[in-house]
């Protein structure tokens, strides 16, 4: 906080003190932030966890540090924010990159309290296969809790709509493992990024339907034929996984 303090000291004697002023409060704000997720983690963590995030985190201020010293041509010194850093640039881009980490942590929290308290209560069943693989476990930890606080729709027969659950639930899917990877929290992983691609094509009705789970009922308003041209073009050796590995309570 020193070093940001003396930041704000050299702007004051520029011309543009008001938005110097700000861009260092912005600095600022999103230093502590960053700060704060990065404690809620930890609080989780198992020895070894935090010992692994400790090194993560450290890595990721090399990271940041040299993004910014590329967009800003910054010295080499310092460890959070540097002590001869005056230029707007330069803010914006801590701010920007301290941003997007605060996401990173704040999911991993989420993923990791949510795992915990789902295998405590036995809500959700992970898979060997899916503990194995630590990537795409972000994904699929997801998916399971999707299942679970899906809201029931109901067949004409009384039962529950297995169709729509499976479809809310890839959707999810889809849409969480497009944040992870925005942020960088994830690496590739072929079926889950694959499932974001048809999500955005917009066919996970279609998707669902004829690869995971048909309804009792006709679907009057599914473009069957066009995801099949779609799909044979741009997704040609597309797998479906159809037993995830993930299982709940029936709804």
């Amino acid at each position: 906080m020193h070093v940001i303090k003396k930041i704000a000291f050299l702007l004051t004697i520029t011309p543009f003190l008001c938005s110097a002023g700000d861009l260092v409060k912005s600095a600022i704000q999103h230093d502590e932030q960053l700060n704060i997720a990065y404690k809620n983690t930890v609080k989780i963590l198992n020895k070894n966890q935090i010992k692994k995030l400790k090194k993560a985190q450290l890595l990721w201020i090399r990271y940041r540090d040299a993004v910014c010293e590329f967009e800003s041509d910054l010295p080499k010194k310092g460890h959070w924010i540097k002590s001869n850093i005056a230029d707007s640039n330069s803010l914006e881009c801590i701010s920007r990159l301290s941003a997007e980490r605060t996401k990173e942590l704040d999911l991993y929290s989420k993923l990791i309290g949510s795992s915990k308290k789902d295998i405590r209560n036995d809500q959700i069943i992970i898979g060997k296969s899916i503990l194995n693989d630590k990537n795409a476990m972000h994904g699929w930890l997801f998916y399971g809790m999707a299942l679970k606080t899906w809201p029931i729709e109901l067949e004409e027969s009384g039962q529950p709509n297995l169709y729509k659950r499976e479809l809310f639930a890839r959707s999810k899917t889809a849409q969480i493992w497009q944040e992870l990877k925005a942020n960088k929290a994830v690496t590739p992983d072929k079926y889950l990024d694959e499932l974001v691609i048809i999500y955005e094509a917009g066919f996970m009705e279609e998707y669902v339907w004829a690869y995971i789970r048909k309804s009792g009922r006709t679907q009057n308003n599914l473009k069957l034929d066009k995801f099949k041209q779609w799909i044979f073009v741009n997704l040609p050796d597309h797998k479906a996984i159809i037993h995830t590995g993930v299982k709940v309570s029936a709804p």
